[in-house]
């Protein structure tokens, strides 16, 4: 199958453009990774029983929107990508340091 480019005006192969796809694919999710943007694999920082405790206090505090990334941060002596980490990954760290809700 030939697809055709006016503006290019010449014929690509079908193959050429599925290789073109998956290169180009492949390149967007590299970049993402590294600049960690929208939509990219945040690095996991190193998450002490001490932090996810500070966090838990907050957190069962009820006196704080827990998505406030900032003032959780701030409340609890944490920086922000601890607090993101945390949230992100609640169940995994939870389960890690085997915290049970009350």
């Amino acid at each position: 199958m030939q697809v055709k480019i006016t503006s290019l005006n010449r014929s690509i192969d079908n193959r050429d453009l599925e290789d073109f796809t998956r290169k180009l694919y492949l390149y967007r999710q590299k970049d993402r990774r590294l600049k960690n943007g929208n939509g990219g694999i945040s690095v996991m920082t190193k998450i002490t029983k001490e932090d996810f405790e500070a966090y838990a206090r907050i957190q069962r505090s009820g006196a704080v929107d827990m998505s406030n990334i900032t003032l959780v941060s701030k409340l609890s002596g944490l920086s922000k990508d601890k607090v993101r980490n945390i949230a992100d990954r609640y169940r995994e760290v939870s389960r890690r340091f085997k915290f049970i809700r009350d």
